[in-house]
């Protein structure tokens, strides 16, 4: 067997450029497709001036591995009332096995964050969807790095000002989301500096979409000239990346012996 060092020649590597692809992860799309009070607690309250909500997303029903989410949507039901709300988007890995919210008086306080754990803030539009249903997207501001186990998201509507009550997917699950609001205030909640203390869970969470961004290159490919090889011999390739599809990236490349055996 011959052992070889590999050497790069010109610099059109330079040119070769990562490619970005999307997976989106779905959990529970229109599992509810009705208008009830647990439908329009979560992410936000829109019919009040201010809300905040916290849930759980569990690493089973992710489903998948490490990755940087770019994106999350959370699912209108059967809503008319199209409007724009000024939220924070918080997210944070959660290490518990089976994380949960307190249903015990004295207990029911939500998770304090930080402004590491801010993913979001800005404009969050929810859309008409009358008799039917729809994603309303929000393109965090930085990416977040999922570390492939439980997850929180806080979604805190800082609007100060009432709009129109609006329905949200959501599907049954154990005390994994709890919120919190006022129908007229001027001052909204702070999960980064105050303990916020939380209605009883009501067993629903949000339908979700996690958009996940992954970065890969096209193949390389090494073709070497001459064909017969021989002991000792540097031999020089062609190194091209795409496939002959018309964007083909070349340069030349050298592999010199390093031992003879």
């Amino acid at each position: 067997m011959m052992s070889f060092l590999f050497f790069i020649g010109g610099g059109a590597f330079n040119d070769i450029k990562a490619q970005t692809t999307e997976s989106t992860v779905t959990i529970n799309a229109n599992s509810t497709n009705s208008t009830s009070g647990d439908t329009q607690w979560y992410p936000v309250r829109c019919g009040h001036s201010v809300s905040i909500s916290q849930q759980y997303y569990t690493k089973s029903e992710i489903g998948y591995g490490k990755g940087n989410i770019t994106k999350i949507a959370f699912e209108g039901n059967n809503s008319s009332k199209a409007q724009t709300r000024s939220i924070k988007v918080y997210i944070k890995n959660i290490d518990s096995d089976n994380p949960s919210f307190s249903s015990d008086d004295g207990y029911r306080y939500m998770i304090q964050l930080s402004e590491e754990d801010l993913y979001f803030s800005g404009d969050f539009s929810v859309t008409n969807c009358s008799g039917s249903t729809a994603w309303n997207t929000i393109e965090l501001d930085k990416s977040f790095s999922y570390a492939g186990n439980n997850i929180l998201v806080c979604v805190n509507d800082i609007t100060c000002s009432i709009g129109s009550d609006y329905y949200f997917t959501t599907y049954s699950c154990e005390n994994r989301s709890v919120y919190q609001s006022i129908y007229s205030s001027t001052t909204p909640y702070d999960p980064t500096t105050s303990r916020i203390e939380h209605k009883p869970p009501t067993g629903y969470n949000p339908a979700i979409q996690f958009t996940f961004e992954e970065q890969s290159q096209d193949p390389i490919t090494l073709i070497a000239s001459p064909d017969d090889i021989t002991t000792c011999d540097k031999v020089t390739f062609t190194v091209m990346q795409g496939g002959g599809t018309g964007t083909d990236v070349t340069t030349s490349a050298t592999i010199y012996q390093v031992d003879g055996t």
